[in-house]
């Protein structure tokens, strides 16, 4: 063993089963660690603690130095933030705001539905991330989309804790899942691509069908925020603030 000691410490990154993942951890928490030093120690010398952002003593609709999230409303805020379903509506702009309601009150902004809803492409990649986890080249991706989506996770609860129910926080989140679903929208399309090029009718209708399924529900992710935009009720209405926009795009639009 002593002899064969210096072998050992010379390849040590060959044998090591702990150096790869080490080196994946340290480059994802290294930029986050040198980012929340400065913040920490703004937030100690300011609230008087690393982790006080400052967040209850914002002036808003509530005193938040007293607001705490009723525990039975925390699972229906994270099912909002996550699979609010759209409310369809016979006139323009077809989407109408979904009532949200809670058994106590909390703070809850319209909204016209969650995170998947208004992005069912986003969906369809997390469930490729998952069901296609073996197509993965490199372990890397794989340990990307859990760690985004664990990331994304928590954000929710986050928000859903601190924050209450707002259309606006889901930006703070999607990111995260938005790289999982990258990543799995680009193994199933990268599917799609094995099975055109083999010599089968059968095959080549499932990788058309694949990319006639990734466009339509891209382009019905564009179609809902595009008229999120004019849905009347939401704080920041094109109706209140913007009316001759608002009349003019629902002209062009129902013109038929």
């Amino acid at each position: 063993i002593e002899k064969d000691l210096p072998n050992i410490l010379r390849n040590w990154k060959q044998v090591s089963s702990w150096h790869k993942p080490f080196k994946y951890f340290a480059a994802w928490m290294l930029p986050c660690i040198i980012t929340a030093i400065p913040v920490g120690i703004y937030n100690l010398l300011r609230f008087g603690s690393p982790l006080n952002f400052g967040n209850e003593y914002q002036i808003t609709i509530t005193d938040m130095t007293t607001m705490r999230l009723p525990s039975q409303n925390i699972l229906p805020s994270i099912f909002s933030y996550i699979a609010l379903p759209l409310r369809f509506i016979p006139t323009f702009p077809w989407i109408g705001i979904q009532p949200i309601a809670f058994d106590r009150w909390q703070y809850a902004e319209p909204m016209i539905g969650g995170m998947f809803t208004l992005s069912p492409l986003a969906l369809v990649g997390i469930i490729c991330v998952f069901i296609m986890k073996k197509r993965c080249r490199t372990h890397i991706a794989w340990q990307t989309s859990v760690i985004a989506i664990i990331v994304g996770l928590v954000l929710i609860v986050f928000d859903s804790l601190k924050a209450g129910i707002g259309w606006r926080y889901i930006a703070d989140f999607a990111w995260s899942f938005a790289i999982a679903a990258a990543i799995g929208i680009s193994l199933l399309l990268e599917y799609a691509s094995t099975l055109q090029s083999e010599n089968s009718l059968h095959k080549k209708t499932i990788a058309y069908t694949i990319r006639l399924l990734v466009a339509v529900l891209l382009f019905a992710s564009i179609a809902i925020a595009v008229l999120s935009w004019f849905v009347t009720g939401r704080e920041d209405s094109t109706l209140r603030f913007n009316p001759n926009l608002w009349f003019a795009f629902r002209s062009w639009m129902t013109l038929f």
